[in-house]
């Protein structure tokens, strides 16, 4: 729908992911409510930051923001920013 696709990419933005970038995010409505998942792995698969929050459908895209920033939070800052050095 259209406000799960808005929370994903909100995530997505957010973290500034593309496609060579380990990213997932996944988003869904259960009980009125959106619900979404995501994470950020670094490319041997062996550091993975997972997360996942739940609210009021329509906050998609502060939902899919905020869970960007969790994941930052616990570092996968480090990872994209490793992968990303990686490219130059």
């Amino acid at each position: 729908t259209y406000l799960t696709t808005k929370a994903e990419r909100a995530f997505l933005r957010t973290l500034e992911g593309g496609c060579q970038v380990p990213i997932a995010a996944y988003a869904y409505i259960r009980e009125n409510k959106l619900n979404i998942s995501g994470l950020v792995a670094s490319l041997d698969g062996k550091v993975v930051y997972r997360s996942s929050l739940v609210s009021d459908k329509n906050a998609a895209e502060q939902l899919g923001i905020n869970l960007a920033k969790e994941l930052i939070e616990q570092g996968a800052f480090d990872i994209l920013h490793k992968i990303k050095g990686l490219g130059d």
